[in-house]
């Protein structure tokens, strides 16, 4: 069968190894590095694959309350693995891919050695290749909405995080962390006031990285306490060059009362620089929005019952 294959696309990125005796302290010093976004663990005498953890599978399983140092790999890992030939058709590539919805994809060569890995960021390019080739039905300029003018409407800046309380400690960041949408925790403040500091997915890491007790340690002791809060009618040149120049940790945006009304993530800059170099706009106008419940229900759950 002819026309372009899996093999097109950059397989050898995004991810590490462990070994099969291998414990979650091992698990997180691989995930900490900035490239990698899913370790991939040897089976047994570590020949093969046996399973893949994520890193929304390692937060999620740090939240049940594991010893990291204690805990193998293997015995939490996910093992739905779907193994395709690098010589797979984008269009069956993706059929299957959607219909099985596995943990992770390999890519194997004609010998059935390993060649790569498909990350999720892969198989979005796999899909946006077929539907170009007219894979898909129903694509094109009408399916999507038009693209609003304004950033309030075009960026979602009550989306990617949730609070915690001062006195949190890291199981209860890691429980906070787990659903894939959360990226950073706002860490708020003594008395609950005002947001103290952030705590981002790869700081967790490295701090898991050296041994902590996850359910004595206090997320304070270890947040990013440089945060840079902006006014959301900040022109967009001047919000560009203090963000350029202090290259915080986290950006908060306030109203013209001065109370939080967002979190800038580095993707909502990127794509806040890339609307209003579009539109022309001249400002973060967001003063309406608000954040999502599910971070409010994070403020009220976060280390509940420590005084």
């Amino acid at each position: 069968m002819t026309g372009p294959t899996v093999s097109m696309f950059e397989l050898t990125d995004e991810f590490g190894f462990v070994r099969n005796d291998a414990n979650y302290t091992e698990v997180a010093k691989v995930l900490h590095k900035n490239s990698v976004k899913v370790v991939l663990v040897r089976g047994k005498k570590n020949k093969g694959i046996a399973g893949a953890i994520s890193e929304t599978h390692f937060l999620r399983v740090c939240s049940s309350g594991i010893n990291p140092a204690r805990t193998f790999a293997r015995d939490k890992m996910q093992t739905d693995i779907l193994r395709l030939r690098e010589d797979t058709p984008l269009a069956d590539a993706a059929e299957i891919v959607e219909g099985r919805d596995p943990d992770a994809v390999i890519i194997l060569n004609s010998e059935n050695k390993f060649v790569g890995y498909l990350s999720p960021e892969d198989f979005k390019q796999i899909q946006i290749a077929h539907e170009r080739l007219g894979g898909k039905k129903g694509s094109g300029p009408s399916s999507s909405p038009p693209a609003k003018a304004d950033v309030s409407h075009s960026l979602d800046l009550g989306d990617e995080f949730a609070f915690v309380r001062n006195d949190a400690v890291f199981s209860d960041a890691s429980r906070m962390l787990a659903p894939e949408h959360v990226k950073v925790i706002l860490v708020r403040a003594k008395k609950d006031k005002g947001i103290a500091g952030v705590l981002t997915e790869p700081k967790f890491l490295k701090v898991c990285v050296t041994g902590i007790n996850p359910n004595k340690t206090l997320v304070r002791k270890h947040m990013l306490t440089d945060i840079l809060r902006i006014r959301s009618d900040t022109p967009l040149e001047e919000a560009a060059k203090i963000i350029g120049e202090k290259d915080p940790d986290a950006v908060l945006v306030l109203s013209d009362e001065n109370k939080f009304v967002g979190y800038l993530s580095p993707a909502d800059y990127n794509e806040a620089l890339e609307l209003l170099k579009k539109k022309k706009a001249e400002v973060f106008d967001v003063p309406s929005l608000k954040p999502r419940p599910a971070a409010a229900v994070g403020l009220a759950t976060a280390g509940g019952g420590r005084k």
